[in-house]
């Protein structure tokens, strides 16, 4: 076989070829796992509306076809701001103290419930 490209000047890059038709290979796999894992993002939204809309509130619970679907929440990510202390004349040495509230997440969990056989989907 023919060397393409300069890296054939490299002797430690002789498997360069190899590893890069494998790279190739497995980023074609890996789009196909990104547009699976968006669909999969989008269908867990749609089930934490549906939960909203019944009225099931955080820990909430429902069995539906041998699976537990759980609304979860976690509070939002606190971190400090030391831009906004410093700009409002607060010494660096008391930013410690200051705290910023991320946005809070809400949501769904789908597991099979405990000693149900359920069927793959």
């Amino acid at each position: 076989m023919k060397a393409t490209g300069t890296f054939a000047r490299y002797v430690a890059l002789a498997r360069l070829p190899i590893l890069v038709r494998r790279q190739r290979r497995l980023e074609r796999k890996v789009a196909k796992l990104q547009a699976a894992e968006e669909q999969e993002r989008q269908v867990r939204e749609q089930i934490l509306e549906a939960l909203k809309l019944a009225g099931i509130e955080a820990k909430g619970v429902v069995t539906c076809i041998g699976y537990e679907v759980i609304r979860r929440t976690r509070a939002g990510r606190r971190t400090v701001n030391a831009e906004k202390l410093l700009a409002v004349g607060v010494p660096l040495i008391d930013v410690q103290w200051a705290t910023e509230v991320g946005k809070a997440a809400d949501y769904v969990e789908v597991r099979p419930m405990k000693g149900a056989e359920v069927k793959a989907a």
